[in-house]
């Protein structure tokens, strides 16, 4: 078996040179989703990367080139536990639903192996603190890869893990209905009657953008939102923006997206920006015109996206990262995602690895003993 090698990607032209491989790879080896595709790194960088530095990770065989695994990697500065660091992480952002490495089919351990050999023998140089986010479960590789060590000794530590809640698409629309609670049926048939009782209400879906002008429907809607308020909506800021303006693009462009939005006269009051692949649907952020919150409208437009979901043949809506109270009246289900961190052996990383694995389990044993 040849040896894998660990090529370092760190500025911005070479990294844009990988488009036609990275998806190539993905698609080859059933990893090829909106969220791991080339474009929504390529955002990511665009709009987030400010004081970030590059260090896209490609294991090669050594003797033939061939890809074996990408890890998109970056450094930044944070500050952890009241030390400032230097962080290795993900490529991502707040609308991220899920990381992980990408590996070649049934090379996965392998690859990973490669990855953490070329951080743990000085690749990379720089970081404190490697912070691995919203991993799938089984942590991509990455649980075994440390718990052997493979003769190096990795010092690791879990966080608490993330909830992303999904509702399977199966069955009938009325059926799926009939398995909710009934307080869930009785608010949801109150607000369908309401908004029935008012004159020019309609829904449009787009999957097309003629006029270029489908982000500024968007974002006129999302201004007017209790979110804008807090500094949370799609609007509040500019990277945001722009991140969401280069991901309508590109989305469109593969056929990906859908944009709802919900009207009365022509006005939009309510949206939800989705992204769809091979029969999932991504829901990524909603609003509605807090004028109009007296008759639920985001509440209506969310009933008739899932409605439709049912009618059109779809598997699953997946409601996007958080484990917020409102997705739990319509599901159960839950993809549970893990965080984990990887302490370099720097005087930081030493230092927060006594932390989390000293100083705090005999603080949280004193407190357990104190409070008896």
């Amino acid at each position: 078996m040849n040896l894998l090698v660990v090529e370092e990607i760190r500025d911005r032209k070479s990294f844009s040179g990988l488009k036609g491989l990275w998806n190539s790879f993905l698609e080859t080896n059933g990893l090829l989703t909106p969220f791991t595709q080339f474009e929504w790194f390529a955002s990511c960088i665009d709009c987030y990367g400010k004081g970030k530095e590059l260090r896209v990770l490609l294991v090669r065989d050594q003797e033939d080139g061939m890809l074996h695994g990408i890890a998109p990697f970056w450094i930044g500065r944070d500050v952890y536990r009241g030390l400032r660091v230097r962080e290795l992480s993900f490529i991502e952002c707040l609308d991220t639903p899920c990381s992980s490495i990408f590996s070649k089919a049934g090379h996965e351990e392998r690859a990973i192996d490669a990855i953490f050999g070329h951080l743990c023998q000085g690749g990379s140089k720089g970081w404190d603190l490697a912070v691995f986010r919203k991993l799938p479960e089984g942590y991509g590789g990455l649980k075994e890869i440390f718990g052997s060590g493979n003769g190096r000794r990795i010092l690791w530590f879990e966080e608490y893990p993330t909830r992303n809640l999904y509702v399977d698409i199966e069955g009938d629309w009325e059926k799926f209905l009939k398995g909710r609670s009934e307080r869930f049926r009785k608010t949801r048939r109150n607000i369908m009657n309401r908004i029935s009782k008012i004159p020019g209400v309609a829904i449009e879906l787009f999957t097309a953008d003629p006029d270029g002008r489908l982000m500024d429907l968007v974002l006129d809607v999302t201004r007017k939102g209790w979110k804008a308020e807090e500094g949370l909506a799609l609007s509040s800021r500019p990277e945001t923006v722009e991140f969401f303006r280069q991901m309508t693009k590109w989305a469109l462009e593969k056929q990906m997206l859908l944009i709802w939005v919900l009207t009365i006269d022509g006005a939009p009051v309510a949206v939800e920006y989705d992204l769809r692949h091979k029969g999932k649907v991504y829901a990524l952020r909603s609003d509605f015109d807090g004028g109009q919150k007296s008759i639920s409208p985001g509440a209506y437009l969310e009933y008739k996206t899932v409605e439709h979901l049912f009618t059109e043949g779809y598997r699953e809506y997946d409601m996007g990262p958080g484990f917020n109270e409102y997705k739990t009246h319509w599901t159960e289900k839950y993809r549970e995602l893990q965080n984990l961190a990887v302490c370099n052996r720097s005087f930081k990383g030493m230092a927060i690895w006594s932390i989390e694995n000293w100083a705090i389990p005999v603080l949280r044993k004193a407190k357990h003993l104190f409070s008896r």
